[in-house]
């Protein structure tokens, strides 16, 4: 399956709903659509990894570099949906440290309208 990166902007910050394999041909798409959200008034990311299938650690580490661009916009970087087989690769990473996971996407977008009204 060939990665599908769809963005759905809101005020404050973009959900990019993510579906199929990141690999060596296509992390870079990833990393282009990522550093394209954050623009503007837009500070914090939702990663919507329902359909994501596989991720290669260059993709995970650009989930790193994501988390530190929203950081130094005053945002943040949450992953949502993840796959339970996706989700052990980054709970073996220590992932859990440095993001928070939500079980679904539309949780994660009720927590940021909750954060960015504040």
């Amino acid at each position: 399956m060939p990665l599908i990166v769809k963005q759905t902007p809101y005020s404050t910050f973009v959900v990019l709903t993510v579906q199929g394999k990141v690999d060596p041909q296509n992390v870079r798409e990833l990393e282009e659509a990522t550093r394209a959200a954050l623009t503007g008034a837009r500070v914090s990311l939702i990663f919507d990894f329902s359909g994501l299938e596989f991720i290669i650690s260059s993709g995970m580490g650009m989930l790193l570099v994501a988390k530190n661009l929203a950081a130094e916009r005053g945002g943040e970087v949450l992953l949502a949906g993840v796959r339970p087989d996706v989700y052990r690769v980054f709970d073996l990473l220590d992932f859990p440290i440095f993001f928070r996971f939500f079980p679904h996407v539309d949780v994660a977008v009720k927590e940021l309208l909750q954060w960015s009204s504040k």
